[in-house]
């Protein structure tokens, strides 16, 4: 029998977002939640609510809404930093696509604001990060922009995969798309309530933008065959990877990268866990013949927090392929615990 725990989502805002409805003139329904007259977003400070009877206005991370004459900000040579309405990523960061979603649990709470976290498959010191939010409720897909700054005045040692915080409204149940910079990424299920037995721990790596094909959806993806797998330390953060070799790739795109974590609760093998990776694949609809030779891909899948010194069993497509304990995987990233995947 299955005993699993639930944490809720995080409720840190680092984000922007505002529910956009449609067919109204009020600024706050039609989500136009512009900066008030004379403030500014400061760099230096955390995020704030807006002044009271003011509408709903939220500053991107890193920076606070002050009065415009309070505000000195010495990355911007002593010039106030603005935004624009709530929905746009805002100019604190260039727009960066995001790489991949982790939850603690792999379901959103529906009727209430929550808050989804994306993050990017790079090394980071002291990053900010920021993130639009715009609700198409008849579509049921949720668009995000997410923007990542350069940290270079930052020195460090290690290296942090960077995240954004993504506010989102109240949204109803059911399977919402999700597009993260005007390409289709994944599929965030909604469920009104949540239950004594929630969800697993899992993350989701996006799928890969097909930008020459409009009439191909990354998401009607099927499974990808593989070979091998090797879990590691992931180079651009502190958790691990599991690194996927189709020996017959080359020809379609990435899909979407599932990696979900069942912990053990059972007496017949040490503490630890399951975990069940599911890697997929989608073809072009505008491409043409593959290539009559195989070619060797590989990808990386990010995985749930593990715990430490524990056992895992990983499976491909329900296919047991290897074990490990987590704490013979050292600190290196070139080198992991493998598998190969029967033929």
């Amino acid at each position: 029998m299955t005993k699993l725990s639930f944490v809720s989502l995080a409720l840190l805002s680092l984000g922007l977002g505002c529910f956009r409805s449609r067919g109204t003139d009020d600024p706050v329904d039609a989500g136009l939640c512009a900066i008030p007259d004379g403030f500014v977003c400061c760099a230096g400070f955390g995020p704030v609510d807006s002044p009271p009877g003011a509408c709903p206005f939220r500053c991107p991370d890193r920076t606070r809404l002050v009065p415009a004459s309070e505000c000195v900000d010495p990355l911007d040579g002593g010039l106030p930093r603005d935004v624009g309405p709530i929905g746009d990523a805002g100019p604190a960061c260039e727009p960066r696509r995001a790489d991949w979603t982790c939850l603690e649990s792999f379901l959103a709470p529906a009727n209430e604001p929550f808050e989804l976290p994306v993050t990017f498959d790079t090394c980071g010191c002291c990053p900010s990060t920021t993130c639009g939010v715009d609700v198409d409720p008849d579509a049921r897909v949720l668009r995000l922009t997410s923007g990542l700054c350069n940290d270079d005045v930052c020195d460090c040692v290690g290296c942090n995969a960077p995240t954004a915080r993504c506010a989102i409204p109240a949204i109803p149940r059911g399977d919402w798309r999700v597009e993260v910079n005007g390409a289709p990424a994944f599929v965030l299920p909604v469920e009104e309530e949540i239950s004594l037995i929630p969800p697993p721990p899992a993350c989701v790596r996006y799928a890969a933008p097909e930008s020459s094909c409009e009439a191909t959806d990354p998401l009607d993806s099927q499974p990808e065959p593989t070979s091998e797998v090797c879990i590691a330390r992931a180079p651009s953060s502190a958790g691990l990877v599991a690194r996927l070799v189709n020996d017959c790739g080359g020809c379609a795109s990435e899909g979407t990268c599932t990696a979900v974590v069942t912990e053990r609760f059972t007496d017949d093998l040490p503490p630890g866990g399951e975990i069940r990776l599911s890697p997929t694949r989608y073809f072009s609809a505008c491409g043409g013949a593959c290539p009559p030779v195989c070619i060797e891909t590989e990808r990386e899948c990010p995985l749930p927090t593990l715990l430490p010194g524990g056992f895992y069993r990983v499976y491909v497509h329900d296919e047991l392929v290897l074990s490990f304990n987590e704490g013979d995987l050292g600190e290196d990233p070139s080198v992991g615990a493998c598998g190969t995947v029967a033929p």
